[in-house]
C-alpha cells in the first residue's frame, strides 16, 4: 500500500476523531500518507450550502493534526444525486 484513502462525510454517524482511532491514523505520525479521496456533504445532514461548507472545511482543517496530507472534494458536478452538495 502507497497511501491511505479515506472518503470522510461531515455530519455522519462518526465524528473525525472517532474516523481517525477507527482506521487508526490517530498515531502521530501516520505511516504512510493519508488523504481523504472524498470529502463531501449530505443535504440530510447540512440543510444550506454554507452549513455544508463549514462542516467540510472545519474537518479539512483538523485533520492536518492528524497528518492528513491532501483532499479531494466529492463531487464536483454530480448531477443525478441529490442527496449531496456539490462543488
Amino acid at each position: 500500500m502507497d497511501f491511505v484513502d479515506l472518503h470522510a462525510y461531515p455530519g455522519l454517524d462518526l465524528t473525525l476523531d472517532q474516523l481517525a482511532e477507527n482506521y487508526g491514523i490517530d498515531e502521530i505520525p501516520p505511516t504512510k500518507p493519508v488523504i481523504f479521496g472524498e470529502l463531501g456533504a449530505f443535504r440530510f445532514a447540512h440543510p444550506t450550502a454554507a452549513v455544508a461548507i463549514d462542516g467540510i472545511a472545519g474537518w479539512q482543517v483538523r485533520s492536518c493534526a492528524l497528518g492528513v496530507d491532501g483532499w479531494l472534494t466529492w463531487t464536483w458536478d454530480l448531477t443525478f444525486d441529490p442527496s449531496i452538495w456539490t462543488a
